[in-house]
């Protein structure tokens, strides 16, 4: 991987599609390195040996995408999970969605795709301590991202920032105070 950029792994058998999306996403205007595989057996494998920042794995793959992200969750609960799915979410149950932090739906659509990966890698930076993001990683959806978040993203960028204006700005945030509370025990 190079230097600097977040990896970000796609089960994606198609070759085509592959092309495609490389096309459609620019992942290097964002900084990401984009990686594709044919199935899930090879993502786990490569996941195991080098875990990436995001995994997308497609609820339709052989065996199903969630149970896939469960082995995923398991073996590597860093690695942020998205499960793609066609259609709309609106009305899928959170059972069905099971262990993906994030959910994807089918057709991407290039702008949202990047916002959602975006944001899961900035939460990934904020957090930026592996043993929070290992608790956080065995949970099935990630932290909100709020205006909690963009206020924390702002006093934690200012050099005038106090402790206590920061700890007023988790408190807001009942999940994210338990979180740190949690980490901190």
């Amino acid at each position: 991987m190079a230097p600097g950029k977040q990896k970000v792994l796609f089960i994606e058998p198609v070759e085509q599609m592959q092309k495609i999306f490389l096309a459609v996403i620019r992942p290097e205007e964002n900084g990401w390195e984009l990686q594709f595989v044919p199935d899930g057996p090879q993502a786990l494998e490569m996941n195991v040996k080098a875990p990436a920042d995001i995994l997308i794995a497609p609820e339709q793959m052989p065996g199903s995408g969630t149970s896939f992200l469960n082995e995923v969750k398991k073996k590597t609960p860093e690695t942020i999970r998205f499960l793609l799915v066609p259609g709309s979410d609106d009305n899928r149950p959170q059972a069905m969605i099971g262990p993906a932090q994030q959910v994807l739906t089918t057709p991407i659509e290039p702008i949202s795709f990047t916002e959602q990966v975006n944001k899961a890698l900035t939460l990934r930076t904020l957090i930026n301590n592996p043993e929070i993001f290992k608790l956080t990683g065995e949970g099935d959806s990630l932290p909100p991202l709020p205006r909690i978040f963009d206020q924390l993203s702002a006093k934690l960028s200012s050099v005038d920032a106090e402790i206590s204006e920061i700890a007023d700005i988790i408190s807001q945030d009942v999940v994210l105070s338990a979180k740190v509370l949690r980490t901190v025990n």
